[in-house]
């Protein structure tokens, strides 16, 4: 089984937020069924979470032939939605997917990096939802943000070459301040305000916040377009937390491209990692 960090449900949330927001930052304009994902993130631990270090590049990508689960209905208003973990995207049964074999080695490139990613069986993602082959593949090192990278697959009899590229939004700072431990009142709305240091013209960019519950319980999450600058959490969202938990905030890229009569979503995304308690009530 593949899997280095005991702690990557923190980090792996992403793909929770992209089963939401694509309905709010992108449109894949059909009704085909879904196709599988490349994922590349950069994420941003408090110092002293790792003893490696504080920042870690990860790649998740699978790709999927047929299968017999449903998405998850999503339960929310606007942009903001709560989410159980056994509602994840792909949540599905054991034997409901049918995976695709993409070749034996993934290349990624960019911002003066190259790395080789061989292929994976029985890989376990952030989500902890098992995925029977793709690529899984993490490093304690910081990539540039701002910056195109590019991924090319071999591909097989079962799944073509392919060739794509993945923008890793810039830099941003938060209020309050992440990667940190905060306070959210509990009787209040929740207020959450970032200013982006790296504007970009780059289509199909967005920000999102979530409260996340490692394993189990409630999450919360929001997406907004990536320069709106502040988003408020209704206090019926604050309900639904725990006492405690992780929250990330981070700046994301989705995209797709129609394969085969199925959509493979194309993610990249740069967040950091905090944590939250409620404070006490009067």
């Amino acid at each position: 089984m593949t899997r280095l960090l005991s702690l990557s449900g923190l980090a792996l949330w992403i793909t929770v937020l992209m089963s939401c927001a694509e309905d709010k930052q992108i449109s894949h304009g059909n009704n085909l069924p879904e196709g599988g994902e490349v994922r590349f993130e950069r994420m941003v631990f408090p110092d002293g979470t790792y003893e490696y270090g504080n920042i870690i590049m990860q790649m998740t990508s699978f790709f999927i032939g047929d299968y017999t689960g449903v998405k998850p209905e999503r339960i929310g208003v606007g942009d903001c939605y709560a989410i159980r973990r056994d509602q994840m995207w792909p949540q599905f049964l054991p034997d409901g997917v049918q995976y695709l074999d993409p070749g034996d080695t993934m290349t990624l490139t960019g911002g003066g990096q190259t790395d080789q990613i061989d292929s994976s069986t029985d890989i376990v993602d952030g989500m902890y939802s098992n995925h029977d082959r793709g690529f899984f593949w993490q490093n304690f090192a910081d990539y540039p943000v701002n910056t195109t990278y590019n991924v090319t697959i071999p591909g097989s009899a079962e799944f073509a070459a392919k060739d794509w590229d993945l923008f890793l939004p810039g830099d941003f700072t938060t209020d309050p301040v992440i990667p940190g431990l905060f306070e959210v009142d509990p009787a209040s709305d929740f207020t959450m305000t970032w200013e982006v240091l790296d504007t970009t013209d780059e289509p199909s960019v967005g920000a999102f916040l979530l409260f996340f519950e490692e394993n189990v319980g409630n999450h919360v999450i929001c997406s907004m377009p990536y320069d709106q600058g502040s988003k408020t959490v209704p206090k019926e969202y604050i309900d639904l937390i725990p006492d405690t938990g992780a929250f990330l905030f981070g700046l994301f890229q989705h995209t797709f491209e129609t394969v085969e009569g199925r959509n493979v979503d194309l993610i990249a995304a740069n967040c950091k990692v905090g944590f939250y308690q409620k404070s006490a009530t009067q």
